[in-house]
């Protein structure tokens, strides 16, 4: 009886995924990178990111929750230059899990973006959360391209602690 249902269950996977393949179109697998897991095969990562080319119609905007970023120093300096390729794609670029203890990580971020003559900066949240979780959010973004209002920006408030992480706002003006 298990064995059948086994079965079963690798016939629906297969059928699934073929099914999945012929009528749909996955956009986007083209561009993401691909290494093995062989060092000594793997070609070192630029440490200039391509910045994308900003045009006067849209604006590009993505999320990234980094999974404690910040909280291995050397880990997260390591992971820098992987996380400049991915933020010069966008135009804001929202980090989340922020762990670092100070903004010395985003600085270096920003300064390994600018190198190629792009012009990016961040803002970085106040740690929320409860103690001894707490974390911070940030938004790294081309200030070429929009504008942040610092006197706006604010965490919301959860007098009733129902949120594990109160979001972070923050307004941006399309220049």
């Amino acid at each position: 009886m298990r064995g059948l249902l086994r079965l079963l269950v690798l016939v629906a996977v297969v059928v699934g995924g073929y099914l999945l393949l012929d009528y749909y179109e996955i956009q986007g697998l083209g561009v993401l990178p691909f290494r093995t897991n062989t060092p000594t095969t793997t070609p070192p990562i630029p440490t200039t990111p391509v910045v994308r080319q900003a045009t006067p119609e849209t604006i590009t905007v993505a999320t990234w929750k980094l999974n404690a970023w910040g909280s291995n120093t050397a880990l997260a300096a390591a992971t820098l230059p992987v996380v400049a390729q991915v933020a010069g794609r966008f135009d804001i670029l929202a980090l989340q899990d922020v762990q670092a203890a100070g903004p010395e990580l985003l600085t270096q971020l920003v300064k390994i973006l600018n190198a190629s003559g792009a012009v990016y900066d961040y803002t970085l949240s106040p740690r929320v959360g409860r103690p001894p979780h707490q974390r911070q959010a940030a938004f790294v973004f081309n200030s070429a391209v929009v504008e942040l209002d610092r006197s706006s920006q604010y965490v919301i408030d959860d007098p009733d602690d129902l949120l594990l992480w109160e979001p972070f706002v923050a307004p941006f003006r399309v220049r």
